[in-house]
């Protein structure tokens, strides 16, 4: 990492982090690469890496996630933007925007998730910079929406299963409460894209009886698919 962080790669910087809060339990030795532009192929980013030792492995991902976070004033969001630029959220390097859609300047857009990140997750790290109206993530991580009979099912999966591996799959889940919390019903990401309804109604019945199993196809707002074809 700090022997790679910084450097350029075709003429652009890229930004190697260590996601120790997440993966470095199951995957010691995996760093995140932000910054290598489209074009560039595995070989010569293997070639980049190796500067550090040798490259076990290379998976690439679209970076195509983006988080807002409203704030219930605009130098709060102000602030936000300032302090929390460049800081690092479950292993990547996030880079912040104010929403200028509007007059107000009060939400802030928050690209660089990795994902895995929650809405939990990214209200936690902007709630040191002021009151929070309303938080969310838009992307494509795999994501389900579970309904329980009753709360107390609901809150033992929140509880119990988070960071739980569906059997057959590596990929340690995520499980929280709704942003307009509902409580009866469970957000569920950071799903393998193989793992089935069937998969998952069977695991999370450790916390009770559920009711409804749905996957979420979320789509990102059709302004931001506009702005990703015109840059």
């Amino acid at each position: 990492q700090d022997e790679l962080d910084g450097l350029t790669l075709r003429g652009v910087s890229v930004r190697v982090t260590w996601p120790k809060e997440k993966f470095a339990r199951k995957e010691p030795g995996m760093v995140n690469v932000q910054g290598v532009i489209g074009g560039v192929p595995d070989e010569e980013v293997k070639e980049f890496l190796t500067q550090a030792g040798k490259v076990r492995s290379l998976r690439r991902y679209k970076d195509i996630r983006f988080g807002e976070v409203l704030f219930k004033n605009e130098d709060d969001a102000w602030n936000a933007k300032v302090e929390l630029e460049g800081t690092t959220l479950l292993g990547k390097i996030l880079r912040l925007e104010l929403d200028c859609s509007t007059n107000k300047l009060d939400k802030v857009l928050v690209h660089g998730l990795s994902f895995c990140t929650t809405w939990q997750d990214l209200k936690d790290h902007f709630l040191p910079m002021g009151d929070i109206s309303f938080c969310t993530i838009h992307g494509a991580s795999r994501t389900a929406r579970l309904s329980f009979p009753d709360a107390k099912s609901a809150a033992s999966a929140v509880k119990e299963l988070s960071r739980s591996s569906i059997e057959g799959f590596s990929n340690e889940i995520k499980v929280t409460y709704p942003y307009h919390r509902a409580q009866t019903e469970v957000r569920v990401s950071c799903l393998d894209k193989e793992v089935t309804e069937d998969q998952l109604r069977m695991h999370f019945e450790k916390a009770g009886p559920v009711d409804v199993v749905e996957f979420i196809a979320e789509e990102l707002p059709p302004e931001f698919k506009e702005r990703r074809i015109q840059s």
